[in-house]
């Protein structure tokens, strides 16, 4: 299959997850209230939702040592852009989750979701660049993270116009849509030295801790209310970005004719 063939697999792979989306919810998805009502809400040091906030720490130093550890690489312009925004996101995501923990609300759930779409977004522009094109590079970051933006935007501008008016389906394509064309990525446009083991790391522990963020109040149950299914989703979301930044930094020797 030559690249052009690939690429047009990948946009209609896109297409058809937007449209099963649409099609299986054709109408708006507000928030659900419930996802307000977190298993643990114990108070401890005077700070409701403790561990569910405190549980966010680790975003930041990750975010702070990918910062370090990735200026160090010698890259092109709009790689560096691209990779520091994917740190920024990941210590904004430590400050925006303990934020919303602290008082959750609609409004405070935006300053939460704003800095993971800095994560997807720009992750899956660095998919982009690195196995596709680099040719275009600075439009398409810009261009995945401003959607992802809006779709944050778009849906708490319309949980403010009328209760349950709010719409997630765009919010959901940004966080989802890109976990299964990564993989397809990868599969079509294979290369050496792609250090492949860290980034499959990024997504099992991903995958965990999006179980452990449904299943929050079983598993608080079942460790006897030592630490709720959302806290641990936390920490395991906080070792995914740890592989990534690690990801970054072992597959750049495999990439210098596109870094």
């Amino acid at each position: 299959m030559g690249k052009r063939a690939k690429i047009y697999v990948i946009i209609l792979t896109a297409i058809l997850g937007i449209a099963i989306l649409y099609l299986i919810k054709p109408e708006a998805i507000p928030q659900d209230p419930s996802y307000y009502e977190f298993a643990d809400d114990r108070k401890i040091f005077g700070i409701a939702n403790f561990w569910d906030l405190f549980s966010n720490i680790g975003f930041l130093f990750v975010g702070i040592w990918g910062l370090l550890q990735l200026n160090k690489l010698e890259l092109t312009k709009w790689n560096k852009i691209n990779v520091q925004l994917i740190c920024v996101g990941i210590a904004l995501t430590s400050l925006g989750s303990a934020y919303f923990h602290y008082q959750p609300a609609h409004d405070s759930l935006v300053w939460d979701r704003i800095p993971m779409t800095l994560v997807f977004m720009p992750f899956f522009s660095f998919i982009i660049a690195l196995f596709i094109t680099n040719k275009y590079h600075a439009t398409q970051l810009l261009l995945l993270t401003l959607i992802g933006v809006l779709s944050v935007l778009y849906w708490i501008i319309g949980e403010h116009r009328c209760e349950s008016c709010g719409d997630l389906r765009p919010y959901a394509l940004v966080q989802f849509l890109p976990m299964v064309l990564i993989p397809l990525i990868l599969l079509l446009f294979k290369k050496t030295n792609q250090q492949l083991k860290y980034l499959f790391l990024v997504f099992i522990f991903y995958g965990i801790a999006k179980v452990c963020e449904t299943y929050d109040k079983h598993i608080f149950d079942l460790l006897n209310e030592l630490l709720s299914g959302h806290s641990i989703k936390h920490f395991m979301a906080t070792i995914a970005t740890y592989f990534l930044i690690v990801w970054i930094r072992k597959t750049k020797a495999g990439f210098t004719n596109t870094l």
